[in-house]
Order: C-alpha cells, then sequence, then structure tokens
C-alpha cells in the first residue's frame, strides 16, 4: 500500500498542509515546547500514574498565552526581488530580497518563506537580524537551480515572532517574478562541419554584411517590379534611363541542429541530457559566417534561425530551456520537415534519443540527399549501449555526457 502514488498524494493533501501551518506559527523555541507538550500528552493519559498531565496543561497555557500576545497591530512589510533574468541549470544564482519595515517599531528575528513557485523550486527559508521602523533590510543568499525550465515566483510570508518568542505571526506578500533556468552545457571540440556554402532563397534578409551575401555584381536595365532601393540613381542621371544594381546569389553556410524529442516512458534522464547536448552544439557552431536551425517537433513543428545578423545562441538557449518531450505525434514528422528543406543544409548535427529502424532510416535519407550529418545518440548504459555503425555516429552514455562529446 505504502508503494501506491495515489496513496502518498493523498497522505501529502492531509499532512503538508498541517506541517506548513506549525512550521509557520512556532520558533525554534515553540517547536521545543511544542514536543514537549506532544511527550506530556503521552506520558501523562493515565492521570493516577503520571503527573505529567500537569506539564502538559503548563505547556498548552504557556502556548496559549504565547499567541494571546501576538493579537494587536501586526508590522506590516513590503518586498522586492532582485533576481538575473536568466540562470543556468546546476549553477548558482544569486538570491536578493529587499525587505522594507513600513511600521514603526524595529523588528528582530524576522523570517521569509518563499513560497513554492511554479516549476517545482523547493520552498526556501530566509532570515533578517533586524529591520528598523522604516527602513530597509537585504536577504541576500545562494540558490542552485537543477532543472531548466521558466520558474514564476508569485508570493512570499513573512514570520515575525510575537513577544513570548514561542509562536509568530504570518504576513503574506504579493512579489511576482520570473527566472529562465538555460540548459546546462557542455564543452565541445572545435567541429569541422563539412559542408559547402549553399543558395538560400531570400537569404538577403537573413543575412549580414559579412561575406558573398550584399556584394555588388553588376548593373542591368531596370524590370517592372524591381526594388527602388536598388535603382543605381547615378547611371539613370547620366544615362536617363532606369539602371537597377544586382549582387551575387545568396550563399552562405547553414546548418541544421535537429533535437529528438520523442520520448518513450522512463526517458525522462535521457530527453534532458539531448537538451544540454542541443544547447552545447548551439553555443558552439554558430558562427557570424553562418546561420544555424533548431528544429524539433512539439505541439506543431518548429524552426528556429541564429547567427548571421539574425540573432545569437542566447535565443536559442531561452527556446531550449522549455522544450517538452512530444507524445501525440510520431518521428516520421520530424523526419518530413528535416528532409523537405534539406536542399538548404550545409551540414545537420542531430541529436537523437533512441538508435532505432526509423532514426536509422532517417540518417540513410539524410546521407541519400548528399547532406553531411554528425550523429549524437544518447544512450543509457543500463540497457546497453551499441557500437558505432559508422564514423558519424556517437554514442554519449548518461554519466559521462561530457567525456563522449570531448571524442566527437
Amino acid at each position: 500500500m505504502a508503494q501506491n502514488p495515489l496513496w502518498r498524494r493523498t497522505l501529502a493533501r492531509i499532512f503538508v498542509p498541517i506541517f506548513r501551518w506549525l512550521y509557520r506559527r512556532f520558533t525554534p523555541a515553540g517547536w521545543f515546547v511544542l514536543g514537549a507538550l506532544v511527550i506530556s500528552a503521552g506520558l501523562g493519559a493515565d492521570t493516577n500514574q503520571s503527573m505529567a498531565y500537569q506539564v502538559f496543561a503548563f505547556l498548552a497555557a504557556l502556548i496559549a498565552v504565547s499567541f494571546l500576545t501576538g493579537i494587536g497591530k501586526s508590522p506590516r512589510f513590503e518586498a522586492r526581488r532582485v533576481l538575473p533574468e536568466t540562470a543556468v541549470a546546476g549553477q548558482r544564482v544569486i538570491y536578493r530580497l529587499l525587505l522594507r519595515n513600513l511600521g514603526q517599531r524595529q523588528c528582530s528575528a524576522v523570517t521569509v518563506s518563499e513560497d513554492r513557485p511554479s516549476g517545482g523550486m523547493l520552498t526556501r527559508s530566509m532570515s533578517a537580524e533586524q529591520i528598523g521602523p522604516q527602513s530597509t533590510s537585504e536577504i541576500r543568499d545562494e540558490i542552485t537551480l537543477s532543472r531548466r525550465g521558466k520558474f514564476t515566483f508569485s508570493g512570499l510570508t513573512v514570520l515575525t515572532p510575537h513577544p513570548m518568542g514561542l509562536t509568530r505571526r504570518p504576513q503574506r506578500l504579493a512579489a511576482h517574478n520570473s527566472l529562465l533556468v538555460l540548459p546546462k552545457r557542455y564543452p565541445v571540440p572545435t567541429l569541422n562541419m563539412p559542408g559547402n556554402r549553399k543558395y538560400q532563397p531570400g537569404g538577403v534578409a537573413l543575412s549580414s554584411s559579412i561575406g558573398e551575401s550584399l556584394e555588388f555584381d553588376s548593373l542591368r536595365d531596370y524590370r517592372p517590379g524591381d526594388p527602388v532601393k536598388r535603382i543605381h540613381w547615378r547611371s539613370w542621371a547620366r544615362t536617363g534611363r532606369l539602371v537597377v544594381k544586382e549582387y551575387q546569389d545568396e550563399y552562405f553556410v547553414r546548418h541544421a541542429l535537429i533535437l529528438d524529442t520523442f520520448t518513450g516512458d522512463g526517458d525522462e534522464a535521457i530527453f534532458e541530457e539531448a537538451v544540454s547536448v542541443a544547447a552545447s552544439f548551439a553555443c558552439s557552431v554558430l558562427t557570424q559566417e553562418s546561420l544555424l536551425d533548431l528544429l524539433f517537433v512539439g505541439a506543431e513543428t518548429y524552426r528556429f534561425t541564429a547567427g548571421r545578423g539574425v540573432g545569437g545562441p542566447e535565443k536559442m538557449l531561452e527556446v531550449l530551456a522549455c522544450v517538452a518531450p512530444c507524445s501525440n505525434k510520431s518521428f516520421k514528422d520530424l523526419h518530413h520537415s528535416v528532409t523537405a528543406g534539406s536542399q538548404a543544409f550545409s551540414g545537420c548535427i542531430c541529436v537523437l534519443l533512441a538508435w532505432d529502424e526509423a532514426r536509422q532510416e532517417f540518417i540513410r535519407h539524410l546521407e541519400s540527399l548528399r547532406v553531411p550529418v554528425l550523429v549524437c545518440v544518447i544512450a543509457d548504459p543500463a540497457h546497453g549501449t551499441p557500437k558505432p555503425s559508422a564514423r558519424n555516429v556517437h554514442f554519449l552514455e548518461l554519466g559521462k555526457i561530457a567525456e563522449g562529446l570531448a571524442r566527437v
């Protein structure tokens, strides 16, 4: 019965609110008195055999008086968090909380209890020794975020002790913040990705002024529909006829970073490492001379482009921070999406969750289209690690991802 998830959830719904209420209402000294109260209740159950019931009555009265001393005007506070816009999973983040005492009395031993943010971060408690009237105290802490994703902070509770120091009063404050936790990343060696520059239809809009994309080629007569900005005004003034500037075709390097999101049961750890590997490649492959397209399937097929004036790896990392497994589609959706646009790719980096027939067929199809491919398969050593069938296929074992990438 203890292994039943429903049973555990039922117990959690009953006892977690009780423990949360007790934690917020009692100081450490109060917990000592409360523990003694429970022990004396057990020892004094039979009043004819023990005098412990008198201790129980005394301690119960002590706790009741402590609560009564807290009746009256409560201290008032306002809070503001200072958090970075982004963090990296597994790395420490400086957490700053500015807590202002709006009352006219000094408050001592103030404790701040964070609510559980969306995303599953653990509740935290921080303390401030003293906060003077109409003054602000900064509470500083370091937190380590083990999971990627967007965390939303909705509020916190300020706990101030009652005069007797056994119990305390809570004050709920609204303080809304969000923090985007990016995937952790591994060092990736310098990759000499094969593949040549390819023509990019509409590439001028996607390219910067670097390289061949905007190099002047020649002049020609104006044709209906040519953009006005391409008219060569000096030639028109000299000859009296409209001519336009022509540029070289937009040829440049464009790689695809393909992330497999089709997980099976128990593949959460494999998927998280695949996201980290994709993030590692996103930060190492991008240069000012190339484009990188991130492709994956979620609710729909997504394609995000970075590099060459379009954007840096930061935007791609923000996308990867929130990517989720896909359970309502098949790997063929990714297969068809990638191969449909493969003519524009100089090469592909594929991060796969398995090495089954569907994924092998996908790689064979890309190779038949003469697209150079680098394949990284995340493998669980508990299930056995297949041997690479080709030089461009690398198996990265869980727990040894960094070592595996170093050999790519």
